[in-house]
């Protein structure tokens, strides 16, 4: 697909000064939003059953993206069954959506482009709300799971590759969650673990730990232990410190060239 639009509409002028791979994550964030906006209008039943949207150019000109945009949002929810495109005639509602899960695959269709940083910004934040639940909640047996992972995560770390480093970390923020007791925080951990799977992100996040074995060892260590101390604060900064080795790494390979300073 084109990443330059001649079809109508604008994206925002930074986005065509950017190189080929920063306009395609920036084309697949703003169809992303595109495609939420329209899933909330349906959703507050601005846009019933049966009803046509707006022409692309509408759209477009609406949310002051390009054509592109708007035509790929419409696709990926045309995939999730929500609207059906009509030859001659438009684009129609087809149905509400009926559960979270519609947005969740609607959005993850149109494969949203977000920037690595914001994805381990916004990970980091949750995170940290998860350590300090769980250093208030966690129990022995908590206790217990998350020393059993740390102890893999040290022994992975001691590998010539540490392929499974990446997924033992996840697992031992999984346990964290477990021992807040509280399920739609789990859920919420679940679906945002997904987009960061996603793209870039993840190769990012294990080039990062592969580089960085023995500092990632020595964070999961210190959120252990203030976990047994139910110590909220030194909990939240050891989550600080763990994103602090992925933002560093995204530092190094990407921001430093465009003159951005890492705050970590």
């Amino acid at each position: 697909m084109r990443t330059g639009d001649k079809s109508g509409g604008t994206e925002a002028g930074p986005e065509q000064q950017m190189p080929e791979r920063g306009r395609t994550a920036e084309r697949k964030r703003l169809s992303a939003q595109v495609a939420n906006h329209i899933l909330a209008a349906i959703d507050a039943k601005i846009y019933a059953p049966g009803d046509r949207l707006p022409p692309e150019r509408a759209l477009a000109e609406q949310m002051r993206v390009s054509r592109n945009s708007v035509r790929e949002a419409l696709s990926a929810l045309e995939l999730s069954g929500i609207v059906e495109a009509r030859v001659g005639a438009g684009t129609f509602v087809v149905r509400t959506p009926s559960a979270e899960t519609d947005f969740d695959r609607a959005l993850t269709t149109v494969d949203i482009g977000f920037d690595a940083i914001e994805m381990w910004e916004a990970n980091c934040e949750l995170e940290t709300v998860v350590i300090g639940l769980a250093a208030d909640r966690a129990t022995s047996k908590d206790h217990e799971a998350l020393d059993d992972i740390r102890r893999k995560i040290a022994a992975e770390t001691r590998t010539p590759n540490g392929d499974n480093l990446l997924n033992l970390n996840w697992v031992f923020r999984q346990a964290l969650a477990q021992a807040t007791g509280n399920g739609p925080l789990r859920a919420l951990q679940a679906a945002l673990h997904r987009l960061t799977e996603k793209g870039d992100v993840r190769a990012l996040a294990a080039e990062a730990l592969h580089r960085n074995p023995t500092a990632s060892e020595e964070a999961h260590n210190s959120m252990l232990l203030a976990v047994r101390l139910r110590d909220r604060d030194a909990g939240e900064e050891a989550v600080r410190q763990y994103y602090a080795i992925l933002r560093r790494h995204l530092a190094e390979k990407y921001l430093g060239k465009h003159g951005k300073a890492d705050s970590a």
